[in-house]
């Protein structure tokens, strides 16, 4: 539970930056450095659902 917290936190984290970011004035705002924290957020929102995911299975084999 505790690295699903983190990983969580993290990407609260970036997400509120991406946000700010992405609020900039039109293309120049966004590329480079805002496509590459939405793809980064992104991929950790898999890894977070990922981990979560690994847990729950495994108590779903006790049972």
């Amino acid at each position: 539970p505790l690295l699903s917290a983190l990983l969580y936190l993290i990407i609260l984290s970036l997400a509120f930056a991406n946000n700010l970011i992405h609020a900039g004035d039109g293309w120049t705002a966004v590329f480079p450095y805002g496509l590459m924290l939405s793809a980064l957020t992104f991929v950790l929102c898999l890894v977070a659902a990922a981990v979560s995911a690994r847990k729950y299975a495994r108590l779903a084999w006790r049972i």
